[in-house]
């Protein structure tokens, strides 16, 4: 029973930490209408420059701090200058290019750091374990469920209960009235992009002392990040934190019960969710970001 106990935490650890890279894919598409292929490879940047920060600085707080900012304004220039390139709605077009950019993103990060995997030391304040359910677990996996929940609550709240959240909403469901009524919907898409994309990056080196870092970890995680748009429906903030627990808890669980089963699991169970419904778990709540 200890044991069981010990991997729902893990479970919910991970799940938490899915909920939080997707929730800036799910913000991004739900104000712009675009697949960012890239948004796995931002989490990996993320990553690499927390590292390096938390390297040169030996702080691993500034790292949480500077690389999702630079990460954002990364994404910010990389939005502005696909912006003049592509003309409105070319959705095709940027899938192509933003998987582009993925693999040239890895390549780089492969010729910088090399193919190796790093393992990162989480800081002392952080690290060793402390009993629970007779087990000895991490200290630093207890703070990520904690950061991720609560920095989820937030983006929950600032998109369900603030005037920036009513003005990406209204941007979301008719950018031409939410022009006509003063709103810059082109600056809110620019502000939400960052957002989205600064989650990543701080999901990023959240997630270095935890799982590791490399340069397939991009390429990974968008698998996982389609899995779960797919199953909480695309532009529901709501259904992709479900579908982040309904897929952490399948993969972790899963992984120690039925270590050859839970992929195929994962897929059965969004298979059958669409079978019922295409907008998958959306279906439950408003369609857009909430």
């Amino acid at each position: 029973m200890g044991l069981l106990s010990i991997q729902i935490l893990n479970a919910i650890s991970y799940s938490l930490l899915l909920a939080l890279i997707a929730s800036g894919l799910v913000i991004v598409f739900g104000i712009m209408k675009l697949v960012n292929f890239a948004h796995g490879s931002f989490y990996m940047i993320g990553a690499y420059i927390g590292f390096l920060i938390y390297q040169v600085t030996g702080s691993f707080i500034l790292a949480l701090i500077l690389a999702p900012i630079i990460v954002a304004v990364i994404g910010i220039v990389f939005q502005k200058l696909i912006s003049i390139k592509l003309k409105e709605n070319d959705e095709l077009k940027y899938i192509l290019l933003t998987f582009g950019l993925a693999l040239v993103i890895e390549n780089a990060v492969n010729m910088i750091w090399g193919n190796d995997t790093h393992i990162v030391q989480p800081p002392e304040f952080l690290s060793g374990v402390i009993p629970i359910f007779g087990f000895d677990y991490p200290v630093y996996r207890i703070f990520v469920t904690v950061i991720s929940l609560i920095t989820c609550i937030l983006i929950y709240l600032l998109i369900s209960k603030t005037t920036f959240g009513i003005k990406i909403k209204a941007s979301t469901e008719d950018g031409e009235m939410a022009t006509a009524l003063g709103i810059n919907v082109k600056k809110t898409g620019m502000i939400v992009f960052g957002l989205g994309i600064g989650l990543a990056g701080f999901a990023g080196i959240m997630s270095a002392p935890y799982l590791s870092i490399s340069p397939q970890m991009g390429m990974n995680i968008i698998i996982h990040l389609f899995i779960i748009i797919v199953i909480g429906g695309m532009g529901s903030l709501s259904g992709a934190i479900i579908a982040s627990f309904i897929l952490g808890f399948v993969e972790i669980i899963g992984g120690v019960f039925f270590p050859n089963l839970s992929i195929i699991i994962i897929y059965l169970v969004m298979f059958s969710i669409l079978m019922v419904n295409k907008d998958g778990i959306a279906k439950f709540f408003k369609r857009e970001l909430i």
